[in-house]
């Protein structure tokens, strides 16, 4: 059973996370930042570059890894600094999610943090995915401090 320090979609669980890539990595610059209640995965800012980053993945009792894929952020994306995000809505923001998204036998959930994006000027915020095995899905996003800016529900059924 997960507790409260292993399943990482809990504030205390993502915290763990960002400490630990946080310390593997000397940054808390990010260009992508994604968790499930068993891993998180983030694209990690190199060293001195506004531009270039690694992925990274972090699960309980392995701690922080470096993937083998790196990458450059798009005119689409720009790099945040993930202390910057309140982890403490993300339990209501589940709550929502499971109450007004219309996906029935839940599979998957998932937080997916949404980098600014200076062309279409969208702030730094997050959102929540739920999916189950029939491919039915919908999400919420919400602002960096967890207010709910919009909803996508599952349309079927």
């Amino acid at each position: 059973a997960r507790t409260e320090d292993t399943d990482l979609l809990t504030p205390a669980g993502i915290r763990s996370a960002v400490r630990a890539l946080k310390t593997a990595t000397g940054t808390d610059r990010m260009s992508s930042f994604v968790v499930h209640s068993d891993h998180a995965s983030a694209g990690v800012m190199v060293a001195g570059s506004k531009t270039r980053y690694d992925n990274w993945t972090y699960r309980p009792g392995e701690g922080a890894r470096k993937g083998i894929i790196s990458g450059t952020v798009t005119p689409l994306e720009s790099p945040f600094d993930i202390d910057d995000l309140d982890w403490d809505a993300v339990p209501a923001l589940l709550k929502q999610a499971d109450k007004v998204l219309n996906v029935k036998e839940v599979s998957s959930r998932y937080v997916d943090v949404r980098a600014p994006n200076p062309t279409w000027d969208t702030p730094l915020g997050m959102a929540v995915y739920l999916s189950n095995k029939y491919h039915e899905s919908g999400y919420l996003e919400a602002t960096a401090r967890g207010r709910v800016t919009r909803t996508m529900p599952n349309d079927k059924d």
